[in-house]
C-alpha cells in the first residue's frame, strides 16, 4: 500500500551552473521534503515503483543475470555483462582442461548468451567440447564473478549472514519497535554492574561495582542470574529503564535510555583546545545525530572546530546522515534523489545552525549516507574534506536472493546526487586535501593533516 507524503514546499526551480559531472537543474522541477520524513518517503518510491521478478527455476549465473537486467539502475548493456561473465567462463575452462579457447570462439557464446538472455546452453556447449568432465559449480562461480566485475559493477555478491542482517536492519528502519536498544552494561557478575564506556548506563551515572537492587519494577533477588537480567533490561532503541542500585551504603536511581548500536560507537575526543574530534563509524541505528548534538553540548570548553571523522563508515540511514548535517547548516538542501523516470526530489535542514568550523576526515570506505553527509557540509558550508576520494556508493540498494542463501546487492534507482546537482558516483567524493589513510609507524596521516589545517587555518 502506497504512503502518502505531505510535502512542505511543492515546486522549487533551481538554475545551477554547468560543472563538470554537474546534472543541470535548470527549469525542472524538484520536490523538496523536510528532512525526518526520509523513511517514509523511500517507502513511498518503492511502492510506487513497478516489482519485477525474476523466473524461477534457473541456475544462480542465469538468475543474477536475470535479476541484474531487470532492477540495475542504470541498466547495464547486455552484451557487456554477457561478454564479462563469458570471459570468465572460458578461463576456467582453460584452468579446468588445459585447453584455451580460442577468441573467436569466446565471443560468438557471448553474444549467443546476450540474445538467450542467459548461460545455460553454453554451459552444455562447453561440457561438449571437453573430453572430461567439467566442474559445472567452478564454471558458474568464475562466470558469476566476471558478471560482477569492472570499475562500476552493477551488483555486488554478498554473503547469506550479510543479507540476513541487512533485512534485519531495514525492517528496523521502517518498525522503530524491532529495533534493540543497548543499555551498556555487563552483568557477568551479577547483579555487580561493569559499564562499557560510552554507553548510556556510564553516560547516566552508573559506575563499575555498583549493585542491581531493582529494574524498573523487577526485584533483583527474583532472577536468578545476568542472562534473565539482561531479558528485562532488552527493549526497543530509544525506550527508557530504571534502575535501582546499591552504591556503598547509599541507594541510588538512574533513569537509562536504551541505545542503538550505531549511536554507542560514536565518541569524542578533546586533539587540542577549542578543537574536537568525534569519530561516526556508522550511520545504521536510531540516535546517531542526537549523541553527536550530545557530546558537542557537554564538551567543557567552547569549540571552534569539529573535525568529524567518517572515516570507514559504510552508511546507514538517511535520517541520521541528514540529522548530523542539520546541526550546521540553515535551510540548505542536502541531497538531491534522482529517480529512473526523471524526477527529482530533495531534502531540505530546518532553519538555525551551530557556529562551528566542521572538517571532515574520509577514506576510500566511506560511503552511501556518510558520502551524503560529506557532500552536503560541503557544498553548502564550505567544509574541508581531507582524505581520499569515497567509496561512490551514491544509490539505491535492493536484495535479490540466489539459491544458494547468498544474495545479490544490485544498484538500483535513485541516484544521490550533491545539493548543486553534481554526480560523485564515478569517483566518489575527491577530497580537497587529498592525503593517503596509512597509520604505519604510529601515524594517522589523515588524522596529522586534517589537525594541521585546523590549526593553521583562520
Amino acid at each position: 500500500m502506497m504512503v502518502h507524503i505531505q510535502r512542505t514546499v511543492a515546486v522549487l526551480f533551481l538554475a545551477v551552473a554547468s560543472l563538470g559531472g554537474t546534472r543541470s537543474l535548470a527549469d525542472e522541477a524538484l520536490e523538496i521534503y523536510p528532512i525526518g520524513s526520509e523513511q517514509r518517503v523511500v517507502d513511498s518510491l518503492e511502492a510506487s515503483t513497478p516489482k519485477v521478478s525474476v523466473p524461477p527455476g534457473l541456475n544462480i549465473l542465469d538468475s543474477a543475470y536475470a535479476a541484474v537486467m531487470a532492477k540495475a539502475y542504470p541498466k547495464p548493456h547486455a552484451s557487456t555483462l554477457a561478454a564479462q561473465t563469458i570471459a570468465a567462463v572460458c578461463e576456467e575452462f582453460r584452468r579446468q582442461t588445459g585447453k584455451e579457447l580460442p577468441a573467436a570462439r569466446c565471443e560468438s557464446l557471448s553474444a549467443a548468451a546476450a540474445r538467450a538472455g542467459g548461460f545455460e546452453n553454453v554451459l552444455r556447449e562447453l561440457q561438449t567440447e571437453s573430453p572430461q568432465e567439467l566442474d559445472r559449480d567452478r564454471l558458474i562461480e568464475a562466470g558469476l564473478v566476471g558478471m560482477l566485475s569492472g570499475p562500476q559493477p552493477p551488483a555486488w555478491l554478498v554473503t547469506k549472514d550479510f543479507a540476513a542482517q541487512f533485512k534485519e536492519m531495514i525492517l528496523a528502519r521502517k518498525e522503530a519497535k524491532l529495533e534493540q536498544g543497548f543499555v551498556g552494561l555487563n552483568l557477568a557478575n551479577w547483579p555487580t554492574a561493569n559499564v562499557s564506556p560510552g554507553g548510556p548506563a556510564q553516560e547516566a551515572g552508573l559506575q563499575n561495582g555498583d549493585v542491581i537492587v531493582r529494574i524498573d519494577s523487577v526485584d533483583a533477588n527474583s532472577l536468578r542470574s545476568g542472562v534473565e537480567a539482561k531479558n528485562v533490561l532488552a527493549g526497543p532503541a530509544g525506550g527508557t529503564v530504571t534502575l535501582t542500585i546499591r552504591r556503598g551504603n547509599q541507594k541510588m536511581e538512574f533513569r537509562l535510555r536504551r541505545a542503538s548500536l550505531g549511536a554507542t560507537q560514536v565518541r569524542a575526543e578533546r586533539l587540542k583546545p577549542g578543537i574536537l574530534r568525534i569519530s561516526v563509524p556508522m550511520l545504521e541505528g536510531s540516535g546517531i545525530a542526537a549523541r553527536v548534538e550530545r557530546l558537542l553540548a557537554d564538551s567543557e570548553e567552547s569549540n571552534r572546530t569539529l573535525l568529524l571523522d567518517l572515516r570507514d563508515n559504510p552508511g546507514g540511514r538517511l535520517e541520521e546522515a541528514n540529522a548530523i548535517a542539520n546541526l550546521f547548516l540553515d535551510g540548505k538542501l542536502l541531497e538531491i534523489l534522482e529517480l529512473r523516470e526523471g524526477r527529482r526530489i530533495a531534502f531540505r535542514a530546518a532553519a538555525g545552525r551551530l557556529a562551528l568550523r566542521v572538517v571532515v576526515l574520509v577514506n576510500r570506505q566511506t560511503g552511501s549516507s556518510a558520502e551524503i553527509l560529506a557532500m552536503a557540509l560541503r557544498d553548502n558550508a564550505a567544509t574541508v574534506i581531507v582524505g581520499e576520494p569515497t567509496a561512490g556508493f551514491l544509490y539505491g540498494k535492493e536484495f535479490e536472493p540466489l539459491k544458494d542463501g547468498r544474495a545479490l546487492w544490485i544498484r538500483i534507482a535513485p541516484l544521490i546526487l550533491s545539493p548543486s546537482g553534481k554526480d560523485y558516483v564515478p569517483g566518489g567524493v575527491a577530497p580537497d586535501i587529498p592525503v593517503p589513510d596509512d597509520k604505519r609507524n604510529g601515524h594517522d596521516n589523515i588524522l596529522d593533516q586534517a589537525l594541521r589545517h585546523a590549526l593553521e587555518a583562520p
